[in-house]
């Protein structure tokens, strides 16, 4: 028979027992709950930081977009409308790979070489698709065809106004860098050296980059490319031939390195012996350029398709 004191010493180990699993739960709820704060505050970074980071992505872009559009409005003065300007930058935005404020750069770049708004209208068209057919920055292919427009300007004037030239001279360079190891790149710094000359001499567009497209399959790309053609022009012209001469005497078959040497110097005689007797593939060459009207569309349609 259970005593008083057995009576009580159970009761006291009960409740003993039951505050002992009441702290344990108490411990594992103060655990859980701190967890949990933790999982939430994870989960709010987690949401809350990316889009703090878009925001101020966003604020970037419009604020880029507003500035490129206010250079603009300085260079036309504050009497000139550039409403067009603006509503294209943002249309092109939304309806091509490119952002508004890419536009709006390129817009600016444009201006700054002497561009119209209409003639700014009139070329983004070409430039965008130029830009997505090569892979390069907008501003950077409109300063490639707006450059060397203004280069090649008496050569190209019989293709009709800007637009019609700029789309030539967006097709040529597309072709070429899908003809040869010509890149964006290497083009661009090769007529940087060239060009100039080159057009100076009486020699098309057409026709230098297709001698700087058989230069680069040879080794000679970029600078090198555009100094050695520059430095075999100057030579040329100063042994008196004009330019259907100079092409012919560009192609001729080479008398030997120290016979180059002596008449091109050293930056010219491994580039001129290198384009000897290539005249066919010249001419191969420059046939395709002169006729590659649509390259640049079938780059963008499928690019646009891959994209699908």
């Amino acid at each position: 028979m259970a005593t008083s004191t057995t009576v009580t010493a159970k009761i006291l180990a009960d409740v003993t027992d039951f505050s002992t699993g009441m702290k344990k739960a108490s411990t594992s709820l103060s655990k859980f709950s701190a967890a949990a704060t933790r999982a939430g505050r994870d989960i709010t970074t987690a949401i809350s930081a990316p889009l703090i980071l878009l925001g101020r992505e966003a604020v970037r872009v419009a604020t880029s977009f507003d500035l490129a559009q206010r250079k603009i409005q300085g260079i036309r003065g504050a009497d000139k409308p550039i409403a067009k300007l603006v509503k294209t930058a943002r249309q092109l935005g939304a309806s091509t790979i490119f952002t508004a404020e890419e536009v709006s750069t390129l817009q600016l770049s444009l201006a700054k070489l002497g561009k119209t708004d209409n003639e700014i209208l009139a070329l983004q068209g070409s430039i965008l698709k130029l830009a997505q057919a090569m892979d390069i920055d907008l501003a950077e292919a409109g300063e490639l065809v707006v450059k060397n427009q203004n280069r090649f300007r008496d050569s190209l004037q019989d293709l009709g106004g800007d637009l019609e030239q700029a789309t030539f001279i967006t097709n040529v360079f597309a072709k070429a860098t899908q003809s040869s190891l010509l890149t964006a790149e290497t083009l661009g710094t090769a007529l940087n050296y060239s060009a100039s000359e080159a057009a100076a001499y009486g020699i098309s567009l057409s026709e230098t980059v297709a001698i700087l497209g058989l230069l680069a399959d040879q080794g000679f790309e970029a600078s090198r490319g555009g100094t050695s053609f520059r430095r075999i022009l100057g030579q040329l012209a100063k042994d008196g031939l004009n330019a259907e001469q100079a092409l012919a005497a560009l192609f001729d078959s080479t008398k030997g390195y120290a016979a180059e040497l002596e008449q091109f110097g050293l930056r010219g005689a491994g580039a001129r012996k290198s384009l000897a007797d290539l005249l066919p593939l010249f001419d191969e060459l420059r046939n395709k350029l002169d006729n590659s009207e649509g390259t640049v569309d079938k780059f963008a349609e499928a690019l646009d398709e891959s994209l699908l």
